[in-house]
């Protein structure tokens, strides 16, 4: 299995502040959980590989599409599943045949005519996965999916999210445990800009458990 995206030696700051420490990772297809608490480093990092901010070190990408599934993700509200989708090929530069496709892999079939303003978070999310999986995209850059979502919702997301195991690389970030405990095959612990930890999944769950606390909706990090 070949290596899809090397990291080597990434550093960042704003002004002053350094928020990315020497990040040394490598990814083949699977799914790859980033775990650390908010302001961590993991949004910044999942934007340098994406080219959307500059950066010290390299960052290598086989050649191959990536799609994104930001934090924040929105569409025009006005706008219905099917023509977010059809505005989403168009800006890849990807043929409108695989919104079909995008959209029964998500089970969103039979919600295309639906304005986007009328979806339910679960829903949005799914929406999101679906852009971001238009067009093949192989490697898959999601940041923080089931934010915002309760519980039942955010199970769904994941039960999603695992299905792409043998067909993608998937790097999610995120600062709830359950998001990867069952589905990431490597997690990365990442706090204030470091690799704590690097390795797989069965490896270091138990550390993990020790260091979060158990809410309601699942364990949080805490460091």
């Amino acid at each position: 299995m070949e290596t899809l995206l090397r990291i080597n030696h990434v550093n960042k700051s704003y002004g002053k502040q350094q928020v990315l420490h020497d990040i040394n990772l490598e990814f083949k297809e699977g799914i790859h959980g980033l775990l650390g608490p908010n302001g961590a480093g993991k949004t910044t990092l999942m934007r340098a590989i994406l080219g959307l901010i500059p950066y010290e070190g390299t960052i290598r990408i086989e050649n191959t599409r990536i799609g994104y599934l930001p934090q924040d993700f929105q569409m025009f509200g006005r706008l219905t599943v099917q023509e977010a989708m059809e505005y989403v090929a168009t800006l890849k530069d990807v043929s409108k045949q695989t919104i079909d496709e995008a959209l029964e892999y998500t089970a969103l079939e039979q919600q295309r005519s639906k304005k986007i303003k009328a979806l339910s978070g679960g829903m949005l999310r799914r929406l999101g996965i679906a852009q971001a999986i238009l067009g093949g995209s192989k490697i898959l850059v999601l940041d923080e999916p089931t934010v915002g979502l309760d519980p039942k919702q955010r199970a769904n997301v994941r039960d999603l999210v695992a299905s792409l195991k043998d067909s993608h690389m998937v790097l999610l970030s995120t600062h709830i445990v359950e998001d990867i405990e069952y589905t990431a095959d490597t997690i990365t612990v990442i706090n204030q800009g470091v690799i704590e930890a690097h390795g797989k999944q069965r490896e270091l769950i138990q550390d993990i458990h020790g260091r979060v606390q158990s809410p309601t909706r699942g364990r949080i990090w805490i460091s």
